[in-house]
């Protein structure tokens, strides 16, 4: 998560005026774990863009993406602030746990 919040602070930072979302794709390599990361993925803010399949059309997908599952997408600026809390206590732990 720390990571997560750290690339969206550089993002919105360096490129405040073409960089509002993030995209990721919660592949689905087995039905179960694929519903367990869709579910998480929403509990971070992101909503479901779209399928990705094995159909042709989804072709360019495949390829970047290098598999099936669901796009899902969020804005920076709501997932910064959504998660700001958590942000905050992760570093609090650091500065208490530098501090012994």
């Amino acid at each position: 998560m720390l990571l997560t919040l750290a690339v969206c602070s550089y993002l919105l930072e360096e490129a405040p005026f073409s960089c509002h979302s993030a995209q990721l794709l919660a592949i689905n390599d087995e039905p179960r774990q694929h519903r367990i990361l869709v579910r998480y993925y929403r509990s971070l803010g992101f909503r479901k863009v779209r399928d990705v399949g094995d159909g042709l059309g989804d072709l360019a997908d495949l390829v970047g993406w290098g598999g099936t599952g669901t796009l899902m997408e969020v804005n920076l600026e709501v997932f910064m602030r959504r998660n700001e809390p958590a942000l905050r206590a992760a570093l609090q732990g650091a500065e208490d746990g530098a501090r012994r």
